[in-house]
């Protein structure tokens, strides 16, 4: 079996385009919190722990757009996330999201900012911006050079969530 290539990847996801996108870059916290080791500092995060904090977050904002409509038809902002970080890099998540149409894009990127705060790993450096060019958005989401265990790991599979 093949490995996929990032040319792979670039084209499925540009053939799956996210209607009304927005790009976010979402920092996270090192280390969870808590008081397994001394000083109460927690543990290192992981690509588990991280793809969690994704998933608290877009319930969060699917649950604030759709109302009854999350919880009851399953509605949802189609969504691409890849994990970015290593060891020399803070841990962050690059999002391509959709925006709702009846939504102002700075109404939204408040709802971004607050839901996001409200997760156990949310960091506050947030950038949430309109996306002008699509495939060099996605092409950057995918760059190698700070992915911890390369392209392959780093798509967030189970939060993508396409149309």
């Amino acid at each position: 079996m093949r490995i996929p290539e990032k040319s792979d990847y670039l084209a499925f996801f540009d053939s799956r385009r996210v209607a009304n996108p927005l790009a976010l870059t979402l920092t996270l916290k090192q280390r969870t919190q808590g008081s397994g080791l001394v000083g109460g500092t927690g543990r290192k995060i992981d690509p588990i722990s991280i793809s969690q904090n994704t998933r608290h977050f877009l319930n969060r904002v699917n649950q604030s757009v759709y109302s009854n409509g999350f919880t009851r038809y399953g509605k949802r902002l189609s969504v691409i996330p890849i994990i970015e970080g290593n060891y020399s890099v803070r841990y962050h998540v690059h999002m391509t999201l959709q925006k709702p149409p009846f939504q102002d894009h700075w109404e939204f990127a408040k709802l971004i900012n607050d839901c996001w705060n409200k997760t156990s790993l949310g960091y506050k450096d947030i950038d949430v911006r309109t996306i002008n060019d699509y495939s060099g958005w996605i092409d950057y989401k995918l760059k190698n050079r700070t992915k911890s265990e390369g392209i392959h790991s780093s798509v967030d599979w189970d939060n993508v969530f396409l149309h």
